[in-house]
């Protein structure tokens, strides 16, 4: 039926008929966003690390950054998380709009955010520059990467770079990997 409704013109493609229903059926007030300007929480501690996030060259959330540095003769893998939900006050329109969305989609070519772009700007892990993050560091033993012990914290991470994975593919690849030479 829809591919007859598109040969007599009534929609303009099959793909765009069932984008518009799922549009209808997931976000019957639109794709928009409330007019809600940003808030940062307060004061939060400094994390002492450099992070460092992988993501592909059209990544603009950037949400997640790990870090990895030694802590008295352990690894300390760190994995800090964008936090945006710290500026939000309980019940507030933004708060229930975010409860409403709950996450961003993400489509070929389109994304539909679940924050305003203020927002994702205000809380994107973005290079150069420190954001409030919910960290989870794990310490693991050097010699077996056995896990001595775990710890959350909300801090405030900075971050080194936004490494992107089409730099990445060439160094870090099977064929880097299977070279005499490479580390072990």
């Amino acid at each position: 039926a829809v591919r007859l409704l598109q040969r007599c013109g009534a929609i303009p493609s099959t793909a765009q008929h069932h984008f518009d229903g799922f549009l209808l059926q997931f976000f019957p007030q639109g794709r928009g966003h409330p007019d809600t300007p940003p808030t940062l929480p307060g004061a939060l501690p400094e994390a002492g690390v450099a992070a460092f996030s992988i993501d592909d060259a059209s990544t603009t959330e950037i949400d997640d950054a790990f870090s990895v540095s030694e802590d008295e003769g352990l690894l300390r893998f760190g994995i800090h998380i964008a936090a945006p939900a710290l500026g939000l006050l309980r019940d507030s329109e933004i708060d229930r709009f975010a409860a409403e969305r709950m996450s961003t989609v993400y489509l070929p070519g389109d994304k539909i955010t679940m924050l305003p772009a203020g927002w994702v700007d205000a809380y994107t892990l973005a290079e150069h520059r420190c954001a409030p993050a919910v960290s989870l560091y794990v310490w693991c033993d050097p010699s077996d990467y056995s896990i001595r012990r775990s710890e959350t914290r909300i801090e405030s991470v900075a971050i080194a770079v936004n490494l992107r994975l089409d730099a990445l593919d060439p160094v870090f690849n099977q064929a880097t990997v299977d070279r005499d030479d490479a580390p072990d």
